[in-house]
């Protein structure tokens, strides 16, 4: 792992899209299966995906705009080389008042859930 001085730490961890806007919710997520990072490595962020990796629909779409996923790598990007951090970016920031009574949503895809014993 790097040093997490190298690590790019966004302003606000939480973002909405037009849609979630339009209904309070807040969202946080990674890239859909895999990314390329900074330093030229590449993470796997669904390990268990097979046939569903042709037709993920985080794979498509607003998704591949550049900014987007720009921004879904740099959220990868910190919690491998920053854990600690990020945690304590992302308590502070649910602790706003801007997000009292709002709803977050974690990962536009459930692939980046997986049990690890």
């Amino acid at each position: 792992m790097s040093s997490s001085a190298s690590v790019t730490r966004p302003g606000r961890l939480l973002t909405q899209n037009r849609e979630m806007r339009a209904i309070g919710v807040w969202n946080w997520t990674l890239p859909a299966l895999a990314a390329r990072l900074p330093d030229g490595r590449t993470q796997v962020t669904c390990p268990a995906a097979s046939a569903c990796a042709r037709i993920c629909y985080a794979r498509n779409g607003t998704y591949l705009f550049p900014a987007v996923k720009a921004k879904h790598t740099a959220n990868l990007a910190y919690v491998l080389e920053d854990l600690p951090g990020w945690e304590a970016a992302m308590i502070s920031e649910l602790s706003a008042p801007r997000l009292a009574g709002k709803f977050i949503r974690v990962h536009d895809f459930l692939g980046q859930f997986r049990c690890v014993s």
